[in-house]
């Protein structure tokens, strides 16, 4: 049945044939340079959808996997308890409209309160006062993130080992959801370290002497065998999904605060992240992000100089 409405200062008077959903969804300011991804909870017929895209859910970023994806659990007595808290204080007050280039997050509402229709936008910058009063839909995305059944899923790890004049490097998708589901390929993300909001695959690495280096994966880099992925990759549920990149030496950059310019030998610990597009399912589509899980020390040889032994200026940052 159509919802028949009467909208009056964000407030609509509602009648409406079945329940309607309520829909929280956090995301960055036009503002923003490199907008993180939006965070979505929803709420319909008595469960909490949580669409995962990566978004930090404290103030500090991410720095491991916690969940990509649609995650779905049962609303319990706490959680009902939460969701009412919220929308008794986002009803509490009328927010007037966003207008122009700001920054922070900003929530997108709607939601349904007796017989009531609410939905509007609210800056995160205006007050932490009550900004504290809409904290449980973090509390709520974690959980549902923790306790929930993945209905799409996507999770990448990385291995590296050593290889003549430099590291090959696998990159695995899983997918422990129930559909497939399908991300942008190498051929659309960006080597430049420099451009953050460009898609992109980064791996940094470092060493006990202080080597330190990164480098993005492109297609230039990939196997003969991982060629075919270039392009899109698509991952079936419980069909993992392996790229191998070929990096040579001569394709990483060493940070400013490296003891040296070259590759020394020894362990290195290796960390990775990635901002890719998600083609399909729809309900996911777009941007995501996450840190990946750190892989055991792997041993490097040493980068061969092309001009003789190494100098005193090769080692110093």
């Amino acid at each position: 049945m159509a919802l028949v409405s009467v909208v009056l200062f964000g407030v609509t008077e509602m009648a409406s044939g079945k329940d309607p959903s309520d829909s929280f969804e956090i995301r960055s300011g036009q503002g923003e340079i490199n907008p993180a991804p939006p965070m979505i909870v929803m709420v319909e017929e008595g469960k909490i959808v949580f669409y995962a895209r990566g978004r930090s859910m404290s103030a500090l970023p991410e720095t491991a996997y916690v969940g990509i994806g649609k995650y779905v659990l049962d609303v319990d007595e706490h959680t009902g308890q939460q969701i009412d808290s919220v929308k008794e204080a986002l009803s509490s007050r009328t927010f007037a409209p966003e207008h122009g280039l700001g920054h922070g997050p900003v929530l997108d509402f709607s939601f349904e309160k007796n017989g009531r229709h609410y939905q509007g936008e609210y800056n995160y910058q205006l007050g932490e006062a009550f900004n504290n009063k809409l904290y449980p839909l973090y509390q709520i995305a974690d959980k549902v993130l923790k306790n929930g059944h993945s209905e799409i899923n996507l999770h990448p790890v990385f291995t590296a080992h050593s290889d003549a004049g430099g590291f090959v490097l696998e990159l695995t998708f899983g997918n422990d959801g129930e559909k497939d589901i399908r991300i942008a390929g190498p051929d659309t993300w960006s080597p430049d370290l420099a451009r953050p909001d460009q898609r992109n695959v980064q791996i940094s690495a470092i060493n006990d002497v202080g080597t330190s280096f990164c480098v993005r994966l492109v297609s230039r880099y990939l196997s003969e065998a991982s060629r075919r992925y270039a392009k899109e990759i698509t991952v079936k549920p419980g069909e993992p999904v392996t790229l191998a990149f070929s990096v040579p030496y001569s394709a990483v950059t060493f940070s400013d605060a490296s003891s040296s310019r070259r590759i020394t030998s020894g362990s290195y610990r290796f960390i990775g992240e990635m901002t890719v597009d998600v083609l399909a399912p729809a309900v996911v589509s777009g941007k995501i992000y996450t840190p990946m899980k750190a892989v055991p020390a792997i041993y490097l040889q040493a980068q061969i100089s092309h001009f003789g032994p190494y100098r005193r200026s090769d080692f110093e940052a």
